[in-house]
């Protein structure tokens, strides 16, 4: 459908990442779910990747739950 995308090579790159979407977390928690110990995590490493300081952001901030069923 999109000719300038080699078909073999997009189905390597769905391949090769679909256990980022489907794995054990995703069984527990469900797809697009954040835990707030896993969302503090995430923010730890990349605050630290990127030399900000922890406590300058609130990655719960970030987060709409209303949209998660219960």
């Amino acid at each position: 459908m999109v000719p300038e995308v080699d078909a073999s090579t997009a189905t390597d790159t769905i391949n090769s990442i679909k256990s980022l979407v489907y794995n054990a977390v995703s069984d527990q928690d469900g797809y697009g779910a954040f835990t707030k110990e896993r969302l503090a995590t995430t923010w730890q490493w990349t605050a630290k990747a990127q030399n900000i300081a922890v406590d300058s952001f609130d990655p719960e901030s970030a987060i709409n739950r209303q949209f998660i069923p219960e």
